[in-house]
């Protein structure tokens, strides 16, 4: 009975791997892994500055701008609320700030 009782884990376990990876996250180990928002087969790894979309290498990062007249540069005066604000964005602001005084 316990050999089948491992069956259906094992079943359940990969049945439950292949909804996440529909959904674009599956879990491994403590980390969710994001897929690529373009070509959906590799691990997402960089993010477009502009609007957030994931994608995993470079011919998928120039699809996703070619196909969504995204520009890829930061809305440098975009709004940011002060539960978002942090080292980075202050340093953001303060580059900015720098090269409006040039």
């Amino acid at each position: 009975q316990e050999e089948g009782r491992g069956d259906e884990e094992e079943e359940d376990r990969e049945n439950s791997e292949e909804e996440d990876r529909e959904d674009g996250e599956c879990e491994t180990s403590s980390q969710a892994v994001t897929y690529c928002t373009v070509c959906g087969k590799n691990a997402a790894k960089y993010k477009c500055p502009r609007c957030l979309t994931k994608t995993c290498s470079l011919p998928c990062c120039q699809q996703h701008k070619e196909s969504s007249n995204c520009s890829g540069q930061r809305d440098r005066c975009a709004y940011s609320s002060v539960d978002e604000f942090d080292d980075n964005k202050l340093y953001d602001d303060y580059s900015f700030l720098q090269d409006v005084l040039r």
